[in-house]
């Protein structure tokens, strides 16, 4: 990681179709009290990525989710999606 990369970052790509997949909302949400709460939303660009989700240096250790929204992604395709949205939550340790 350089010293201006976010330390969490992104990269989505469209296998059927075999490129990056660009203008999918993302949210980063923090484990706070039981509760998720949003720390950072982004769009992911022409290359299919995310780089700048958060400053650098500000991640502290934590449990986190990111939702990737991708029902307006196909949408935009004319395409019909079987998961609208799909999140995943990572532990953070140091």
């Amino acid at each position: 990681m350089t010293a201006t990369q976010s330390p969490i970052t992104t990269h989505v790509l469209d296998l059927s179709r075999g490129r990056p997949a660009a203008g999918i909302a993302v949210t980063l949400e923090r484990e706070v009290g039981g509760t998720f709460v949003m720390i950072a939303a982004g769009m992911t660009n022409a290359d299919g990525r995310i780089t700048d989700l958060l400053p650098a240096g500000s991640l502290e250790p934590g449990t986190f989710r990111i939702t990737f929204r991708l029902g307006a992604y196909w949408k935009a395709l004319g395409l019909e999606c079987f998961f609208p949205e799909a999140a995943l939550v990572f532990v953070v340790r140091d």
